[in-house]
């Protein structure tokens, strides 16, 4: 495959969904492009803007939030494992309101708490309803007001 065929693929890779760079350079190390030519792709597909860090955060946030209630630290950590910077996190955690925060928790523990009507010892309820908030990447701190 020649530069123009990478480009062009990768390009198609970036416009189906956002993409962090971590995810352009492995994908285009799986196509068997060498690194003089990664590099060149990388600073191609930022000048033409199909990628573009702050806008994946921004992306990524949203959708993990709204989409599957992920709380701020579980989004944290993904998106530092994706190779973006505690700045950049930061920033894109800050578009989500705590009142957007408290409304996901309540509604995640009203569903859970329902959910384990069968339970008939309410410490073991509360424990498992604790244990799948932690799990969405909400801190104890957010869940303690619920626990009662």
């Amino acid at each position: 495959m020649d530069a123009d065929q990478f480009l062009r693929k990768i390009q198609s890779y970036c416009a189906y969904q956002e993409r962090c760079t971590a995810e352009v350079i492995a994908k285009l190390k799986k196509l068997g492009a060498s690194e003089s030519d990664i590099n060149k792709l990388v600073n191609e597909l930022k000048k033409t803007s199909f990628l573009d860090e702050e806008r994946f955060a921004f992306s990524f946030a949203e959708s993990k939030f709204h989409q599957k209630k992920w709380g701020i630290k579980k989004i944290s950590a993904h998106l530092f494992q994706k190779g973006i910077s505690k700045e950049l996190i930061k920033k894109a955690m800050s578009n989500i309101s705590s009142k957007e925060i408290s409304d996901t928790l309540s509604l995640l523990y009203q569903k859970k708490w329902a959910s384990l009507t069968n339970e008939p010892d309410l410490y073991k309820r509360k424990q498992k309803t604790l244990r799948y908030i932690l799990s969405k990447g909400y801190s104890f701190e957010d869940i303690s007001s619920y626990l009662g």
